[in-house]
């Protein structure tokens, strides 16, 4: 039985994620999460597949009918959107997860439109900024980990 993804979850949900200056960006990169479709099928998925395994979307959700949603990347140095990790699933799979490391010190915050002021900020941001605030001689807090 395919699962059939509700009406709200078929807008696409975009993630701006802070600069990883230590990795050398100076743009975090923008993360899209939307309903999988046959293009995102054959142009990002069925590549990784074995041959014959799954020709078309409709194909491949028969055989992973959960498999509703991809998350797509777009790092700062490219246009090209690129897999994101995880790749595909349900959208609770692939939302950045409540209790992760990077929701809780804020290194990714969901955006209506990265072109908004509030996604420019943001991904202008580094996530190591709490490190900075203590290089002027002061001993920065223990973080737990």
């Amino acid at each position: 039985m395919q699962t059939r993804p509700k009406q709200a979850d078929k807008a696409p949900e975009l993630y701006q994620w802070q600069a990883n200056v230590q990795g050398g960006q100076k743009f975090g990169n923008r993360q899209i999460i939307k309903l999988m479709d046959e293009v995102d099928f054959q142009e990002h998925l069925k590549p990784l597949l074995r041959e014959g395994y799954a020709d078309s979307l409709a194909d491949y959700q028969r055989l992973h009918p959960e498999q509703t949603h991809i998350s797509l990347v777009k790092k700062s140095n490219s246009e090209k959107l690129i897999a994101g990790i995880p790749f595909t699933g349900g959208l609770d799979q692939l939302r950045p997860q409540p209790g992760s490391q990077a929701v809780r010190r804020g290194w990714v915050k969901r955006v209506s439109s990265f072109d908004s002021h509030e996604a420019k900020e943001h991904g202008a941001a580094a996530d190591n900024n709490f490190i900075q605030k203590f290089s002027a001689g002061t001993t920065p807090p223990v973080l737990p980990r």
